[in-house]
């Protein structure tokens, strides 16, 4: 018998479970996050301009943004549950704003990209 592969915010696909479980030590709920560090970071593309350019990390769980110099940023969640920005460069990081209840990716986005002025 052959399983389809399943997506939606009700679904998760069996290796994703897994792999919460090794990173997080147990499935996310994935309605308790709605958007993605990716997400988030693709939403500050419209504050930042569009010299600026946005990857995704491994499952979303990170989002990569290179600035018109090529200086490398990241997005990611750290190890408390918060949503952070990297200057990869410098080493420097900050914590962002965001609401537990799902926020606004727009919301967050112009939140990293005010950020990232302050860790150039």
């Amino acid at each position: 018998v052959k399983k389809e592969l399943t997506t939606g915010p009700d679904r998760v696909h069996p290796f994703q479970r897994r792999f919460e479980r090794l990173v997080h030590g147990r499935p996310r709920n994935p309605r308790q996050h709605p958007h993605t560090p990716y997400t988030v970071a693709r939403a500050a593309l419209e504050f930042l301009g569009d010299q600026w350019s946005v990857l995704p990390g491994p499952w979303g769980t990170t989002g990569h943004l290179r600035s018109p110099d090529r200086v490398p940023f990241t997005v990611g969640v750290c190890e408390a549950g918060h949503l952070y920005l990297r200057n990869d460069s410098a080493g420097d990081s900050t914590h962002l704003p965001y609401e537990p209840n799902g926020g606004d990716p727009a919301f967050i986005g112009r939140a990293i990209a005010e950020a990232i002025g302050a860790l150039y």
